[in-house]
């Protein structure tokens, strides 16, 4: 692999010929109800937040890939409303669906059709996300029954996010199931090479372009959130561009039909 910015060079030059594509990171971003909030917590006089995010790939790479978001103090309430969790869920895998595999089917000549992608992908893009989203339930459940101790959760996270971050990418790239793209990204990640130098070199993008993306996103108000939005709705498709391009390499094998 080449360096970060010959990397991310390669992934921003292709995903100009998807800049459409771009409105997914937005919407998921600004969907996001429950971090929106939080975000806004910290706004007002005489409050600041900075920090740093480390972060693997997210299925749609978008504002909060980038953002560290402040802890919630005493007295300040985050919460949606639990209807609208289901609705998030099911637009936020249909996006998902039609626009990895938009980037998988694009990423040679910008050729793509995001409602057969989301017709192909969906449904195990929602049983991945279904997945995730337990174990973040199940997470938030331990949170609340051992207090400080969950900051014990936090490395456990990042392992888990390292093993199986390629899982959604390679539903798309290699077409297959859920439970084989599972198994291949732990045996790649497992093996190390070039699936451990290019989670470091991501990691080291994303912590860079945190440090100014938190400060807008969690200073500026509601203003700042849209602005970096924006901004990172573009950065992000061509992360996730850069992502499917390297599982596009280093995949084998034909896609199933």
């Amino acid at each position: 692999m080449g360096s970060i910015p010959t990397w991310f060079a390669d992934a921003w030059r292709r995903s100009e010929r998807l800049i459409h594509l771009a409105v997914v990171p937005l919407v998921t971003a600004l969907l996001a109800f429950e971090k929106v909030q939080q975000a806004l917590s910290v706004a007002g006089p005489g409050r600041f937040h900075a920090g740093v995010a480390i972060r693997f790939p997210a299925v749609v790479v978008d504002l909060w890939s980038f953002v560290s978001l402040p802890s919630v103090g005493p007295g300040v309430r985050v919460t949606s409303p639990l209807w609208l969790l289901p609705i998030i869920f099911v637009v936020h895998s249909v996006l998902a669906a039609g626009y990895l595999g938009s980037i998988s089917d694009g990423l040679d000549d910008g050729r793509y059709d995001f409602a057969a992608a989301v017709e192909r992908y969906f449904v195990r893009l929602v049983a991945y996300n279904a997945l995730v989203w337990t174990v973040v339930f199940a997470a938030v459940v331990l949170g609340v029954l051992t207090g400080p101790l969950v900051l014990l959760l936090f490395p456990l996270f990042l392992l888990l996010n390292y093993l199986f971050f390629a899982t959604p990418y390679l539903i798309v790239a290699r077409d297959t199931s859920v439970v084989a793209a599972l198994r291949e990204s732990y045996a790649r990640a497992v093996d190390g090479g070039p699936y451990f130098e290019f989670a470091l070199q991501y990691l080291a993008a994303v912590l860079v372009l945190s440090i100014p993306t938190t400060l807008m996103a969690v200073n500026a108000g509601p203003v700042g959130i849209l602005v970096a939005a924006a901004v990172t709705a573009r950065v992000g498709l061509a992360f996730s561009t850069g992502v499917m391009r390297f599982v596009h390499q280093r995949t084998r094998g034909p896609r199933s039909d």
